[in-house]
């Protein structure tokens, strides 16, 4: 591994100021995993996560000219990842609003019953696969599916770090996911569909 020219943040910080590529390579080395986990804890998306750190880095190279290098760049870098959370959901609960809307006033159509004893089906699946997992994990699993917690939430309500409750829960979605292939035939799509449900 390339060794970081750098020896420390303030130095880094200092060199991304002065528009060095390599200290924004450090700083993004250094602290990608740490925001990425701060905001998938309250987004549960890993491809929106991904993308709100990368806008992160983004944005802290297109203002690297107004970087202060007397403050405390970690706090900075958090409230950053903080307010671009913030705005991702702000707009998926738009989106939400915006399908319910939808819901209520699509037509009613003749295939609905039909639908609906197939998605009754496929919800008894996941409950079966779900009584299967160990008892930590579907208790992460229902807290996530059923209560709609976050995985900060779920972390403090089973005492559980935040990195622990996403392993559990990817494990439970292998698992459910796995299952339902196995005893449905269901294709990747369906289920993809059913686990961001």
């Amino acid at each position: 591994m390339k060794r970081s020219p750098f020896a420390d943040d303030v130095a880094a910080v200092f060199g991304l100021s002065e528009g060095q590529p390599d200290a924004l390579v450090h700083l993004y080395e250094t602290y990608r995993q740490d925001l990425f986990f701060f905001a998938f804890a309250y987004l549960r998306n890993r491809e929106a996560t991904e993308e709100i750190v990368q806008d992160v880095f983004l944005t802290l190279w297109e203002t690297r000219a107004d970087l202060r290098t007397d403050t405390v760049f970690r706090s900075y870098l958090y409230q950053l990842t903080k307010n671009a959370t913030l705005d991702a959901l702000r707009h998926q609960k738009v989106q939400q609003r915006f399908r319910q809307y939808q819901l209520a006033t699509a037509p009613i159509s003749h295939e609905q019953p039909e639908q609906q004893v197939i998605w009754n089906d496929y919800q008894q699946l996941i409950a079966l696969a779900v009584s299967q997992l160990p008892e930590t994990r579907q208790q992460i699993f229902r807290l996530s599916r059923e209560q709609e917690l976050t995985y900060a939430e779920i972390a403090e309500h089973t005492g559980l770090s935040v990195k622990a409750v996403e392993k559990q829960m990817m494990k439970a979605l292998r698992f459910v996911r796995a299952y339902l292939r196995q005893h449905a035939g269901i294709t990747t799509a369906t289920l993809l569909a059913l686990a961001s449900g």
